[in-house]
């Protein structure tokens, strides 16, 4: 935020006051609002099919990567730890497990999302999942989304959220 003084008078032309206007001081208070610096999460291009054997943990890490959101303008991405990260994994059948690094996480109900809040740290995790015990066949459309949320605590009203997901 930033404030400032500003002085309002009556003239009478462009730049002469009338004679007796009063002066009437007037503060003007200026928000700049934060911008969430979108980050960027993409499956490789070369890996649009995999196979893998039934009770046996997919490793997704390899197949992502994610990019540092440029909002500014400015050579570079923007990483002055402003943003926050979180990261969703969605599509998979009751039964699967979620693994972000930090422990397993069973999907409970039909269409849960799995989060993992990694906070500031911009490092993509590890992110691996396993399907229900004894399934096979084809699995439904699994996506990965990357959320980025600016944490700028002393701007007014809402500040966005940009989610990029990735289908698997």
């Amino acid at each position: 935020d930033a404030s400032g003084a500003v002085r309002s008078q009556t003239v009478g032309d462009v730049t002469t006051p009338l004679p007796g206007a009063p002066a009437v001081p007037q503060i003007i208070t200026v928000d700049v609002q934060a911008v969430t610096d979108k980050a960027i999460l993409t499956l490789s291009a070369t890996e649009v099919q995999r196979t893998f054997a039934e009770d046996t943990t997919f490793n997704l890490t390899p197949y992502l990567s994610r990019t540092l959101g440029d909002s500014d303008g400015r050579t570079g991405p923007d990483a002055d730890d402003s943003e926050t990260y979180s990261y969703e994994v969605s599509g998979l059948p009751v039964g699967s497990m979620v693994n972000f690094g930090a422990g397993d996480v069973q999907v409970a109900t039909v269409g849960q999302v799995i989060t993992y809040d990694a906070g500031n740290n911009s490092t993509l995790p590890a992110i691996s999942f396993k399907p229900p015990a004894n399934f096979s066949g084809d699995l439904p459309t699994v996506t990965a989304t990357l959320v980025t949320k600016d944490t700028d605590t002393d701007s007014n009203g809402p500040i966005a959220t940009e989610r990029s997901p990735a289908e698997i």
